[in-house]
């Protein structure tokens, strides 16, 4: 499994958003071309 399939889905069971799973750790954007 690709790092970025499992991001997504343990983001969606968890019922965040991609900015709330950043969580200003990293950029929103840069999460969301990881995921």
């Amino acid at each position: 499994m690709k790092i970025g399939k499992l991001l997504r889905e343990t983001r969606l069971v968890a019922g965040l958003t991609q900015t709330e799973m950043a969580a200003g750790a990293i950029s929103e954007s840069f999460y969301s071309k990881v995921e």
